[in-house]
């Protein structure tokens, strides 16, 4: 016999699916950038610059001790940018504004020691969301992320 599901359980399957239908509603691309082919880019890519440009998303400040970490950020973008847009979505549901208000593409990414801040720009309003991503024990994690 299956135990009946606590309180704590049923709100976070309820918020799951609420997030889901609002994801569906708002047309949220799930894995929108393909991790293989912005990783060949980034290989193939003119380094010497001072910005570096893949798939119209800039990248700054590289220098070549953080390849290993790029190359990790590129394998894992989707499931970045996911979270990020997981974050959009969940702002949008406690808000009582326009869903275009909260819709971001990643326009670039800055390279600091240990860690990566992306910079995403609406997509059909000015405004800019910051996320900062570390790599621990191989596993990207977003350490802040907020509107600006």
């Amino acid at each position: 016999k299956e135990k009946p599901l606590s309180i704590g359980k049923k709100a976070n399957i309820l918020k799951s699916l609420s997030t889901e239908k609002t994801a569906q509603t708002i047309g949220y691309e799930k894995d929108r950038y393909k991790s293989n082919q912005l990783l060949e880019m980034w290989v193939n890519a003119d380094k010497s610059k001072k910005t570096i440009v893949v798939n119209d998303i800039e990248i700054e400040q590289y220098v070549s001790r953080f390849e290993e970490m790029v190359q990790s950020f590129w394998k894992n973008i989707s499931e970045i940018d996911n979270k990020v847009q997981e974050f959009c979505i969940e702002n949008y549901e406690g808000s009582n504004q326009d869903i275009k208000n909260f819709i971001v593409e990643l326009s670039w990414v800055s390279l600091e020691e240990d860690q990566i801040k992306l910079g995403y720009w609406g997509k059909y309003v000015n405004i800019e969301l910051r996320a900062m991503c570390k790599c621990e024990a191989e596993h990207w994690e977003i350490s802040e992320i907020c509107y600006q």
